[in-house]
């Protein structure tokens, strides 16, 4: 039997966990003495009259059976969500701790589908696995005490029960095959309805692509459906075998083990009922079994993926304060950078790259469109780091430990941005200095600013980048890093951001680095740098530009 779920259970809950099994026990031993007192009763009852001292026995054994059961699936409960809460929170910790090569490499969907799918399918196991385990000891329990009332019935019992669980076992570990494949065709499928989700506008604007991409959604689809199908069908098998098993049992005691020993009827009402009893608990066991082997492979699933993201540990960030200053410049010394596929080939290259970024400039980016500009955004934040070369801050190369305070001189946004709702890593903020930037980006009738969250975000992609802006501002960093935010701004807006914003910013001692392609704004900037096939082309002051 695959054991993943418990081993997690061990490893990842502090809450002990053999009172479980220790209730779950004494429940089932309870359970079992219910069927031993009926059946006692059964033989001595004088229908005149109730016999109190089974009756006694009776409801003993109810109460033991219903307070230990309880406590239980309380205790299972808070020992199934605190080791879901602490492999959901390391988990999240991990992702964030990691390098953004890392998480693209694994991939998001992956990343969503483990967090949501996997650790609700072990939420789900929690009270099956409590019932499934209370009815096994419960069929132990029943099991001796059929070997009390005869030997000969208990080994038969045994005998049946053995040949049984070879064939389950043997047809669960293909159910199990085919769970882990339809499990990893579900992630597909989400990947694939992201897909249309983000690409909505592309999807509905070229008819051959929405179809291509439906077609891509159905054969996956119709991938989990078979795979189910097997899966399901497998089990629908094993529950079968189970309730053969039942009826096997019960022709062999009543039909061939009277014929075999012929002192064996006196005992065999009793038998007959213990087996009949065996019906309940039995069918919990083995109902259980399909919940529990999707929770073991979500199990496996957890501990591959968080095994993956070890793997990337030398790009996990360090996240220690280290006293980091720009007063003077940003240097690239031969900084390269090559994008890695899972089988180590380079697939794109950016650099070598030399260049001094001056404290308090304007420097514009321009380029094609694959020419590296939003990849050297992300060297120069530290998102990713250099392959090779060296990045210096006033003449400090910068390392490794100091990587997140070197971030931390940034306000970014980049053409694929994600607007918070709330000022996550902001407090004490101003609400009227909100609000005055709201009229400014003329959002105040669009969204309000209420218990540090914006009320709407539902905006048009240029009121979007306005939002995204005023958060910027709000972040008051040494620099600013801006791809093509102009692109969706009407063309009051585009003037306000180039003549007047950045030439604020300057003036405040911001360094801004912009990706533009408008030309018309180039006398802001200070210099103008061209990219072209992941190289720097050439870097001139902003009114020789012309000249190029």
């Amino acid at each position: 039997m695959n054991m993943k779920l418990f081993d997690m259970l061990i490893k990842e809950s502090r809450i002990p966990y053999k009172g479980i099994f220790v209730a779950a026990a004494i429940s089932g031993l309870a359970n079992s003495a219910i069927l031993a007192t009926v059946s006692l009763a059964a033989k001595t009852t004088n229908y005149e009259e109730i016999n109190l001292k089974y009756f006694f026995y009776f409801i003993i054994s109810m109460g033991l059976y219903t307070y230990f059961l309880r406590y239980a699936f309380d205790q299972s409960t808070r020992l199934f969500e605190n080791a879901i809460n602490n492999i959901r929170v390391r988990l999240t910790d991990k992702i964030r701790q990691s390098s953004l090569s890392a998480i693209e490499h694994i991939g998001k969907d992956k990343l969503h589908g483990r967090l949501t799918q996997e650790l609700a399918s072990i939420s789900r196991s929690e009270s099956i696995l409590v019932a499934s385990l209370q009815s096994a000891i419960l069929v132990l329990f029943i099991a001796f005490y059929i070997a009390y009332l005869s030997a000969p019935a208990f080994f038969l019992v045994v005998g049946i029960t053995s040949v049984g669980l070879i064939i389950y076992q043997r047809n669960g570990k293909l159910a199990l095959h085919y769970i882990r494949r339809f499990t990893q065709r579900e992630i597909d499928f989400f990947q694939k309805i992201v897909h249309l989700l983000d690409g909505f506008k592309e999807v509905k604007i070229n008819r051959k692509r929405s179809d291509d991409l439906f077609e891509h959604l159905k054969d996956i689809s119709a991938s989990v459906k078979s795979l189910k199908i097997r899966t399901d069908k497998i089990y629908h098998g094993n529950y079968l075998l189970s309730q053969y098993i039942f009826y096997i049992m019960i022709g062999g005691v009543v039909f061939i083990l009277p014929r075999l020993i012929p002192s064996y009827s006196g005992t065999l009402t009793e038998i007959t009922m213990a087996i009949l009893f065996i019906v309940g608990p039995l069918s919990s066991v083995v109902g259980a079994v399909p919940v529990l082997d999707k929770a073991n492979v979500a199990v496996e699933n957890i501990y591959r993926m968080e095994g993956e993201m070890n793997s990337y540990k030398t790009n996990v960030d360090h996240f220690e304060d280290f006293p980091l200053y720009f007063k003077r410049d940003i240097k690239f010394l031969d900084v390269v950078f090559s994008y890695i596929d899972r089988e180590s080939q380079r697939l794109f290259t950016v650099g070598p790259l030399d260049l001094t970024i001056q404290q308090g400039e304007i420097l514009f980016v321009i380029g094609g469109n694959g020419s590296g500009k939003s990849t050297f955004f992300k060297i120069l934040t530290a998102l990713y780091y250099p392959d090779s070369g060296y990045i210096q801050v006033d003449g400090v190369t910068l390392k490794k430990e100091a990587v997140q305070s070197y971030r931390e001189l940034f306000s970014v946004i980049f053409s694929d941005f994600y607007l918070f709702d709330q000022l996550y890593g902001l407090s004490g903020i101003d609400e009227g200095k909100v609000y005055e930037l709201l009229r400014t980006m003329d959002l105040h009738s669009k969204t309000k600013f209420v218990d540090n969250l914006f009320t709407n975000l539902e905006l048009s992609t240029g009121q979007r980048k306005r939002l995204a802006l005023l958060i910027a501002l709000l972040e008051d960093k040494p620099i600013y890093i801006f791809d093509e935010w102009a692109a969706e701004q009407d063309p009051e807006f585009r003037r306000y951001f180039y003549e007047e914003l950045l030439v604020k910013l300057k003036e405040q001692g911001k360094t801004i680095v912009a990706i533009t392609h408008d030309d018309k704004y180039f006398h802001v900037a200070d210099r103008v740098m061209k990219m072209e096939y992941g190289k720097i082309e050439y870097i001139v002051q902003a009114d020789q530009y012309t000249s190029y």
